[in-house]
């Protein structure tokens, strides 16, 4: 069985949630997410990023981008995804 790689891990997970934030590709092992991004959208995907402010583990609000397809609605609660 092929491994998957990073972008279409990314896919694969955008597709089952709606987005992506850096922190859950973390979880992932995907330390550039940014930059999987970048190459994504050059390949032709409709991806967009969505500021989103969200409380963090020490209790300050802190913005964070959300990438999505340009044609998802995103969810409220994106980090819990």
């Amino acid at each position: 069985m092929a491994r998957l790689t990073q972008y279409d891990r990314v896919l694969d997970f955008m597709e089952s949630y709606g987005s992506i934030t850096s922190m859950q590709a973390m979880r992932m092992g995907i330390l550039r997410l940014s930059a999987i991004i970048f190459d994504l959208k050059k390949a032709g995907y409709d991806i967009v990023c969505t500021r989103r402010t969200v409380t963090n583990m020490d209790g300050s609000k802190v913005s964070i981008g959300v990438y999505h397809f340009g044609d998802v609605e995103l969810k409220e609660d994106v980090e819990n995804a």
